[in-house]
């Protein structure tokens, strides 16, 4: 890397950073982690309503001795598990997380847990991080709010790991973090009676009241555009009413209206298989599912778990996503920011890709998520190409780098929908390929009806370019070229879709990937259209193969 992009890369790092982050940072590197405290142990303190049975997590214990964690297996080993780092970072976190709690007997919950009590009195490595804390410190609560019983060994280590957690609160990041972290603080304030109950209490209703508004937007969206933390999010705030509501305290106000939207987007952004769209950093197996949060709101007697208003095409224009369906087809497009400025490290270059289904059936993919860790595959899983999007002269149209950085963004200059009697349209701009010397905007409508899907590029600027068109396909589909600007789309069931590019591109076959879980990387087609072209053009692609009944 250059010095002169090295230096553009952290400006663009420091310049949204609030003077709260910065201070954070600074605080969290200086201050080491030490020991636990002292504490006396507090009494449990039982709720005064019915505890309701939450969504179930999906890691979980499994009594032939392994948890399954992020779609994989990890067997235990007493003592050395829960800092070995081997299976990776991310599975090592969320091992400590015990997010598999929910599923173990009695027997089996209380030998895990005082093994992890055991070997952990230094509060060091990654399942220390505080966004790890506070969820453990919650699993362990809502153990005992199901009926199990929490030893005081278990109580005293709940209030150290408060104790650790209250100075290193998610200020760094300000993102769903806090939320969590507010959680933890409540559910501990409720659960425990130690001496600091009331402070955490109080603090965690503050930075509810502080930072849910700017975390969850007018139509019901997570402010950091990834589906998969939109989730999550949605997690800590049923559970919060469930808890509230079970020691009998009053829920912030707007607290049931935001869960309720925060549902039905949580849908929206789903195809037919109930399945999210892997926009940004999404993969499955990591937090419950729409399908599992709406039960759970259910339970709750949230209204925006039982109405179903969003099955229909419809537009949310604070995030920036689109929703077309017009009978089985089934479109859904990021045709928003990477997520806010101060706090965009899930944000992936992929603005204006989209994905399509007909019925249960994925047809056009995001390459998804598969590593945190592993630079190659982070890289490419962030870039443009990796996404149903236009890409410029070979660079993304946002600078995503490392593996959480994000330099220069593109900024979305337009969007809107139109609706249709069965379908609809569609459309976006983004200046992500200007530059300080050259205006250069991409224009992309989608136009979704009864047998076709037309897509229609405008890129607007002036010289030659070389431009790529990227259609990346589901691994169970086949593909065969028919000329130069055809493609026949094989599906599993035998029938055949046609993809027409442009006649002024070129396409071709490539081999890629589609990855829904981390570690796992399914081999796939991806279809690319490409050609050196004088800008200002227009590029039109149709897809055609399938009739509504």
């Amino acid at each position: 890397m250059n010095a002169g992009l090295r230096l553009q890369r952290l400006w663009w790092q420091l310049r949204y950073l609030r003077p709260r982050q910065v201070a954070q940072r600074l605080h969290l590197r200086l201050r080491r982690p030490g020991r636990l405290a002292q504490v006396a142990t507090p009494a449990w303190q039982a709720p005064r309503q019915p505890w309701v049975t939450p969504a179930p997590l999906t890691a979980s214990w499994d009594e032939g001795g392994f948890f399954r964690l992020l779609g994989g297996e990890l067997r235990w080993s007493p003592a050395s598990l829960w800092g070995d780092r081997s299976p990776g970072k991310k599975r090592l976190m969320e091992l400590n997380t015990c997010n598999w709690l929910w599923s173990a007997g009695p027997s089996s919950g209380r030998r895990l847990l005082a093994d992890w009590v055991e070997t952990q009195s230094r509060p060091d490595g990654p399942g220390w991080h505080p966004y790890i804390t506070s969820q453990r410190i919650v699993n362990w609560v809502k153990w005992g709010l199901a009926g199990h019983e929490l030893d005081s060994a278990l109580r005293a280590s709940l209030a150290q790991q408060l104790r650790y957690l209250e100075p290193r609160l998610a200020f760094d990041e300000c993102d769903h973090k806090l939320i969590n972290n507010a959680k933890a603080l409540l559910f501990a304030g409720h659960s425990l009676a130690d001496p600091q109950a009331s402070q955490w209490r109080a603090r965690g209703l503050r930075l509810l009241a502080q930072y849910l508004p700017e975390l969850l937007l007018d139509d019901g969206g997570y402010s950091g555009r990834s589906p998969m933390y939109h989730n999550a999010l949605l997690l800590d705030l049923l559970d919060m009413i469930n808890l509230l509501r079970a020691y009998g305290q009053p829920l912030p106000d707007g607290l049931e209206t935001r869960c309720n939207a925060a549902l039905r987007w949580s849908r929206a952004l789903c195809h037919a298989d109930h399945e999210p769209a892997l926009f940004n950093d999404a993969a499955l197996d990591v937090v419950p599912g729409a399908d599992a949060l709406t039960a759970y709101g259910r339970r709750l007697g949230l209204q925006g778990a039982v109405d179903d208003q969003e099955t229909a095409s419809c537009w949310l224009p604070a995030s920036g996503v689109g929703r077309l369906r017009a009978g089985p087809a089934l479109l859904l497009a990021d045709l928003g920011p990477l997520g806010p400025d101060h706090a965009a490290s899930h944000g992936h270059a992929g603005t204006l890709g989209f994905e399509l289904s007909l019925a249960d059936q994925r047809v056009l993919v995001d390459t998804g998520l598969s590593t945190y860790e592993d630079l190659r595959y982070r890289a490419y899983e962030r870039s443009t190409a990796a996404h149903n999007t236009v890409v410029v002269d070979g660079k993304n149209s946002s600078d995503v780098w490392g593996l959480f950085k994000l330099g220069r963004r593109a900024r979305i200059v337009a969007a809107g929908y139109a609706p249709g009697d069965m379908g609809g349209v569609l459309h976006a701009s983004h200046d992500g390929y200007s530059r300080a010397r050259s205006r250069l905007i991409h224009h992309r409508e989608w136009s979704l009806c009864a047998d076709r899907l037309t897509i229609d590029d405008v890129l607007e600027g002036a010289g030659e370019h070389r431009v790529d068109v990227y259609f990346h396909l589901h691994p169970d589909l086949t593909v065969e070229l028919r000329g130069s600007h055809l493609a026949s789309i094989g599906l599993p069931d035998g029938r055949c879709l046609e993809l027409a590019v442009d006649p002024q591109l070129t396409l071709g076959v490539e081999d890629g990937y589609r990855a829904t879980r981390f570690g796992e990387r399914q081999p796939s087609k991806v279809l690319r259209a490409q050609a050196e072209l004088t800008f200002p053009v227009r590029l039109r692609h149709v897809l055609t193969g399938w009739r509504c009944n």
